[in-house]
């Protein structure tokens, strides 16, 4: 019974770990109908997530300690120049000798999250050398839906943060490509051209807003012209 007792601890200990690496918060900035940059909060770190789907940085709640680099040109020319540690996180990058490997020079590892990369040129292209995973987090972008591009590219999915776009559907000018959902996050957008000209394409709403999943804005504009014409 005691045997049992202190398996069952040590998994559930295991298991509160696992779920520790798990996304805390996430938080996507809002622009002109697309995503800008999302923040990606972990037990330890915040990672930047562009829309392009790179690591464009990140931050911790404890930034302090020394800062050092990487200062052999030499030798393992991809880390030259780049953070090599703060306080006494380690941080590396991918080594590769092709320079158009989908890794080359990429951040690796930051402390002990790993960070990994889709490099299948040939099958998925339009993924090619974009995150893949962030620790235990996956990273995934829409391929082509036949011949509508809207959503092509873009990111499809943050962990289990669903993300879709306006696809081309009839009267539905204002919308398309435009994003549509972010996870339970919903947009809409005004789309009668001859009763609100002034208003056609401009965001409309958002619902679904959380303290877990978030979506600011960089920006909204007071007054903006539309360009669209009905033929």
């Amino acid at each position: 019974m005691k045997l049992k007792f202190v398996l069952c601890w040590f998994l559930l200990l295991n298991f509160i770990n696992i779920q520790a690496q798990q996304m805390q918060k996430v938080v996507a900035s809002f622009g002109g109908g697309s995503l800008g940059f999302i923040e990606i909060y972990t037990e330890e770190f915040v990672f930047f997530l562009t829309e392009n789907g790179s690591i464009s940085g990140f931050t911790t709640n404890n930034f302090n300690g020394s800062f050092d680099y990487y200062d052999n040109e030499h030798f393992e020319k991809e880390k030259y120049g780049k953070l090599k540690s703060y306080g006494n996180t380690k941080i590396e990058y991918w080594l590769a000798s092709n320079v158009n490997d989908a890794r080359y020079g990429k951040v690796k590892s930051i402390g002990k999250v790993t960070i990994d990369y889709w490099d299948s040129h040939n099958y998925e292209k339009e993924k090619f050398g974009r995150v893949k995973n962030i620790g235990t987090i996956p990273v995934d972008y829409w391929d082509k839906d036949g011949f509508d591009t809207a959503r092509y590219g873009k990111i499809k999915n943050i962990g289990s943060i669903f993300v879709d776009y306006w696809e081309n559907e009839p009267l539905n000018k204002a919308k398309y490509g435009k994003i549509k959902s972010f996870g339970p996050v919903k947009f809409d957008y005004w789309d009668n051209y001859y009763s609100d000209e002034e208003k056609f394409g401009k965001l409309k709403s958002v619902t679904g807003n959380s303290d877990k999943i978030q979506v600011k804005f960089n920006h909204l504009l007071f007054y903006q012209k539309s360009n669209y014409q009905p033929y």
